[in-house]
């Protein structure tokens, strides 16, 4: 009986031996952040709804591939934009978008094809339920060289970017309600006789007309786009100028097209660019940041890094190497709200606030493609969009969740092949408690990829600390300095005995002291850089405080 049985065992391994797992889950760890993942391949008509082990939640299916973004909504809508491949302008997709129900059927539509510009790349839902799109139009070569471009450089027409906001009605109608156009904002210093003349270094607020390579006339190639509706702001990244722009959203469309008017009184000028100074005829090579970067966003409010800039940088011709990383940067501002220019005239920060490094950086590069989402427990989530693959890193860039597609242009490939011809231009990570699941059974079916192996893969129940708890406006035990270099104390004027814990944002204890010291003092000096929970307890585990400290 015995034999029968390790017989058996062998016929269900035996396919297995010598054989490397190549797509789905290949790591689940408890660290990980419990959520469902929403990734569209790019050469598939389906976008795809999974869970942390893989297993396919729900899907939806359209008539076209992606172009290229698509979000779930929280009324349960799949919002995606759509690519055309019959009416193209300046190589790309003119394409759409289009919005599905929960239960797959399409709602609306909307076709860029009759319009005389092409939507490309990314979208954005706001929140009053319009859209906010990146679109090229056209500039003939003659204008193009009227307002300062070189001829030399200028084989044919130019295609600078336009930002349209469309607001959707019925089930295939929108109306651009505001707009704002590259060409309205733009400097030269090539030739004094024609319009926009000046001096680009004095002028950072200017887009320079003659800087840049360009293919196809696809001059900045915008490639993401992110609103903040606190500030009325939009982000765009500039692949090809190695930037980031923030405009003033606050406009008209008339105001949208000077240099006055909206919240910051600078109309549509630009507020903030970061990532090459040399596109402003400022610094050096050496002082370039970006390196074909994407996926410029701002992180939500209640998570760790709040209001900072998130940008996934793919890494090409980086100096340092051929590598990507995810950075985070912190924009100074005044006291009015401003972003300032340094005393080199140049925006900063001078640093990073945060990068995720592979510590093998030759195994985590995207030439194309690819974004990153801080998580509510701390996490960042990160597509590597070249190989489909997508992976979670705890704040200290510790490897807990990884997910390789298994969807190529055939469809879902078995177990154990190698996935080819096949790439995602971004995912995201929904919370269990997102609005979009309220009212429907979220039940969990096969995984995506054909002839799967055993698994053992489970769910685990996201433990971290709650957010919520964190916004504290009038401290009884105040904390200096926050953030921290080596060590904080704990202000505690009554000599209270009290409970000290302190957790990480996976919720793990790494501290804890008990004292009725008028003064606390604890040593971080070891403590990874990184966000911590301050938990301040009495006697009889009456929690007392919840405070946020950085690191």
């Amino acid at each position: 009986m015995l034999n029968n049985i390790f017989f058996f065992i062998i016929v269900l391994i035996a396919p297995l031996l010598g054989k490397a797992q190549t797509v789905g889950v290949l790591q689940n760890d408890s660290l990980a952040f419990n959520g469902y993942t929403l990734f569209s391949p790019a050469v598939s008509k389906n976008t795809y709804l999974v869970d942390n082990c893989g297993h396919l939640v729900k899907s939806w299916e359209s008539e076209y591939r992606p172009n290229y973004s698509s979000y779930l909504l929280e009324d349960g809508c799949l919002l995606r934009a759509i690519n055309i491949p019959a009416n193209t302008q300046n190589g790309f997709a003119k394409g759409g978008i289009e919005k599905f129900s929960w239960y797959g059927s399409l709602i609306w539509q909307y076709s860029f094809v009759d319009t005389d510009f092409a939507q490309h790349h990314d979208i954005e839902p706001m929140p009053n339920g319009n859209i906010l799109v990146i679109v090229f139009e056209e500039i003939p070569r003659e204008v193009a060289i009227a307002n300062g471009r070189d001829p030399d450089a200028t084989t044919g027409s130019l295609w600078p970017e336009k930002i349209i906001e469309l607001k959707p009605f019925g089930d295939n109608g929108a109306d651009v309600v505001w707009e704002w156009r590259v060409w309205d904002h733009l400097i030269q210093d090539f030739d004094s006789n024609k319009a926009n003349y000046g001096v680009v270094a004095d002028h950072p607020e200017k887009i320079d007309v003659n800087f840049g390579n360009v293919s196809n006339g696809d001059w900045l190639h915008f490639n993401s786009i992110d609103y903040n509706e606190a500030l009325d702001q939009i982000v765009v990244s500039s692949r090809t100028f190695e930037e980031i722009f923030i405009i003033d959203h606050s406009t008209s469309i008339v105001e949208s097209a000077t240099s006055t008017g909206g919240n910051a009184g600078k109309g549509g000028d630009l507020l903030y660019r970061w990532g090459n100074p040399l596109a402003y005829d400022r610094g050096t090579i050496e002082d370039k940041k970006f390196f074909g970067q994407h996926n410029a966003h701002w992180i939500e409010d209640g998570l760790v890094d709040e209001r900072k800039l998130m940008v996934f940088n793919n890494g090409i011709q980086r100096p340092a190497g051929i590598f990507s990383t995810v950075d985070i940067l912190d924009p100074p501002f005044d006291d009015a709200g401003n972003y300032f220019l340094n005393m080199d005239h140049t925006f900063g920060p001078s640093d990073l606030s945060w990068t995720y490094e592979s510590t093998d950086s030759i195994t985590f590069y995207s030439s194309k493609i690819s974004g990153a989402q801080r998580l509510p427990n701390g996490n960042t989530m990160i597509c590597e969009g070249n190989s489909s693959r997508l992976f979670e890193v705890t704040y200290d860039g510790e490897i807990v969740w990884e997910y390789i597609s298994p969807i190529n242009v055939t469809g879902p490939i078995a177990q154990g092949e190698i996935l080819a011809s096949s790439s995602i231009f971004r995912s995201l990570k929904y919370a269990p408690d997102y609005p979009a699941f309220e009212d429907v059974n979220l039940v969990a079916g096969q995984v995506l990829e054909l002839d799967p192996w055993p698994s053992d893969c489970q769910i685990y129940t996201t433990t971290f600390i709650d957010t919520t708890e964190i916004i504290v406006t009038d401290q009884e035990f105040p904390i200096a300095p926050n953030p921290v270099f080596s060590e904080f104390s704990i202000s505690n004027k009554n000599e209270t005995t009290l409970k000290i814990e302190v957790y990480s944002v996976s919720a793990k204890k790494i501290f804890s002291t008990q004292s009725s010291n008028k003064q606390i003092f604890v040593n971080a000096a070891s403590w990874p850089k990184g966000c911590y929970f301050i938990r301040i307890l009495n006697l009889d585990d009456q929690l007392l405080q919840v405070s946020k400290l950085i690191r």
